[in-house]
């Protein structure tokens, strides 16, 4: 269900709110190589807007497979508070479908249906969960079976930024914050000693690195620890989409490329929606 795959080689596949998007690379940089826009914006109680443009990329990936990453507006995630005192692999499965429940439940989405990948270590407070609910599940299966395409992984989108990046590992004592951008938000995330321990999942977009720093700011007094002093890591896809500015604190990740951003000049955003126009 979710093997151990970091699509460093060969095609991945991005999937997020408003297109589908084929990459190409290695371990160091992945190139975009083609994008099918959605005919509507997706998520995961219509997941089915993603066969058309699925199907369209099929035909393109190199050697019929490829890995899959799915932004979070199809596979939801969120972090819960074990308050210390469920350890057991079982508990915090039932904690998270739980949250799950309460955030996403419908009368046409039965969480209790849904696969979870949990992130979690004994002694550790919070739990990060990844949800694949049964519709996404299958648009990629008969995508698969109709295109005869082999998915050789599916990844939840901020999983896979922390992996592929690993920013607590260019910190002191693994302690910053990790800002990955989705289509139609950003993930803003709290490491200490490398564990997720504040997450918000839907922060919105930001055009500058003020305006992120802003957001960070807000996140640690919602969730009460120190946002000041901490190393922050931006992560992008391409570089007309890094927030414009600078600051000591902050380096950033991209994957059609993979270093540490120059300074930008233009505004990212902006420049992302033109791109995307133009596409």
């Amino acid at each position: 269900m979710w093997p151990l795959d970091l699509g460093r080689h060969g095609d991945l596949i991005q999937i997020g709110a408003r297109a589908v998007e084929l990459w190409r690379g290695s371990s160091s940089t992945l190139e975009l190589v083609a994008r099918e826009p959605l005919p509507r914006r997706g998520s995961l109680y219509d997941a089915g807007v993603l066969t058309g443009p699925l199907q369209a990329l099929a035909a393109r990936v190199e050697r019929g497979r490829a890995a899959v990453i799915l932004e979070s507006v199809f596979a939801p995630v969120l972090l819960a508070d074990t308050g210390g005192v469920l350890i057991t692999r079982s508990q915090i499965q039932a904690l998270l479908r739980h949250r799950f429940g309460l955030a996403y439940g419908a009368p046409d989405a039965d969480v209790a249906s849904w696969k979870l990948r949990t992130d979690h270590r004994f002694g550790n407070r919070h739990a990060l969960g990844f949800a694949l609910p049964p519709a996404v599940e299958l648009v990629l299966t008969e995508t698969a079976r109709s295109t005869k395409l082999e998915f050789t992984a599916w990844h939840p989108a901020l999983a896979w930024s922390l992996a592929r990046f690993a920013p607590s590992r260019r910190w002191p004592q693994g302690d910053g914050w990790w800002v990955w951008p989705e289509q139609d938000r950003s993930l803003l995330v709290r490491l200490a000693r490398g564990r997720v321990e504040a997450f918000n999942p839907a922060s919105p977009l930001r055009d500058t690195v003020a305006e992120v720093l802003r957001s960070i700011a807000i996140e640690g007094g919602r969730s009460g620890v120190e946002a000041d002093a901490r190393p922050i890591g931006i992560g992008h896809w391409q570089a007309h989409e890094r927030p414009q500015g600078l600051d000591d604190r902050v380096r950033f990740f991209g994957v059609a490329g993979e270093a540490e951003a120059s300074p930008v000049h233009a505004s990212g955003r902006k420049a992302q929606e033109l791109h995307a126009a133009a596409g």
